[in-house]
């Protein structure tokens, strides 16, 4: 069984939650005598290359056909018996390899929750049909998929984000004058930065002593040049210096966000919708009270009044109350909601059963 040929394909091992995750399911593949081959097609400078013991293989080539060209070459020449992939664009490539050799296994892995059943997504779902397995990593996303492909209904197995609590350890921290807040996320329009910003902005007006400290991918090059994918972070930073917002911090995205998480009394994500996010699962383990929206898989993450407050991304006025709803606890009543943050995670991760529920697809 364990001697299978295993392949993960993913465009990353740098930045984002789906890479994250691939990586955490490496390292606990290895832990069962499982050594995966990686193959990635983009590179980026925050790599988590040199921590992995697997065979990589990296494909750099330029332009889009040639690429998955190349991809697809790669992954024939290695001859698989699994490919696992992460996200929209390696799950079609997958499926096309089964096409060329079809006694692949292929599971694809939904790591996003689609928002519309249009065109492009019809497409990829009727390509799911020669999937083996489809593992959403969120409820949202198994949702939509029951909801509008029902003919996928019996190949679906939904495995929800790890996150190590051991690693993701708990620290009380008692609020200070100025409350500060963090959030962790890329620049894209699908994280709601515009609207954002506009309730800072209110809050300023009112008075609020509360700084906010954005980490995410900017889409910069590796020579820290702006690139088509930057367009949304440069409108943004154009938009937080004409509203003079200097209680707004800009930050890259960073690998250590244990401890980043340390210094900040609370997380936000306004996002418009989520799948099953690793910044929330990372931040309720560190004990962090939450305010989010009210989208997806966010309400598994924060209680209203328990260890946080949600709000509709698309109301100005709803963000605005929840955040002064959070800046108006006492040092007593945030302790609470980071010890009640704490609790809810330890009750919602389980490394056995996350790795446990990924063998069981992929070795079966």
């Amino acid at each position: 069984m364990k001697n299978k040929k295993i392949l993960c394909l993913i465009p990353s091992l740098g930045t984002g939650g789906a890479e994250r995750q691939m990586v955490m399911l490496i390292k606990l593949m290895n832990e069962h005598a499982i050594k995966p081959t990686v193959l990635t097609y983009y590179s980026e400078e925050t790599d988590y290359d040199k921590s992995l013991i697997v065979h990589r293989i990296s494909i750099n080539k330029k332009g889009k056909i040639k690429k998955v060209i190349n991809i697809i070459k790669s992954i024939l020449s290695e001859k698989p018996d699994v490919i696992l992939s992460f996200g929209d664009t390696p799950n079609i490539i997958s499926v096309l390899v089964k096409i060329l050799r079809n006694k692949t296994k292929i599971v694809v892995s939904e790591r996003n929750t689609s928002q519309n059943y249009n065109l492009s997504t019809k497409f990829r779902f009727n390509l799911y049909r020669l999937a083996y397995k489809i593992i959403p990593n969120s409820i949202s996303q198994t949702d939509f998929i029951n909801k509008n492909a029902p003919f996928l209904n019996n190949k679906i197995k939904t495995i929800t984000n790890y996150t190590d609590i051991n690693i993701f350890n708990f620290e009380k921290k008692d609020r200070e004058k100025k409350f500060k807040i963090g959030i962790f996320a890329r620049y894209h329009s699908q994280k709601n930065i515009l609207l954002f910003l506009e309730v800072v902005s209110e809050l300023n007006k009112k008075g609020h002593n509360v700084e906010f400290h954005w980490f995410g991918n900017k889409f910069f090059d590796l020579n820290n040049q702006a690139t088509k994918h930057s367009a949304y972070y440069l409108k943004c930073e154009e938009k937080r210096k004409q509203m003079k917002l200097s209680n707004v911090f800009f930050n890259s995205f960073v690998f250590n966000v244990v401890e980043e998480f340390t210094k900040f009394d609370a997380i936000c994500l306004p996002s418009i919708y989520e799948g099953f996010s690793n910044t929330l699962s990372e931040a309720i383990a560190c004990g962090k009270p939450l305010l989010v929206s009210n989208v997806c898989d966010n309400i598994y993450f924060a209680k209203e009044g328990v260890n946080g407050f949600l709000f509709s991304p698309s109301s100005k006025k709803e963000m605005l109350e929840a955040i002064e709803n959070m800046l108006e606890l006492n040092n007593d009543e945030l302790n609470n909601f980071q010890l009640n943050s704490r609790e809810i995670a330890e009750n919602l991760f389980s490394k056995e059963r996350f790795i446990n529920e990924y063998l069981d697809v992929l070795l079966k």
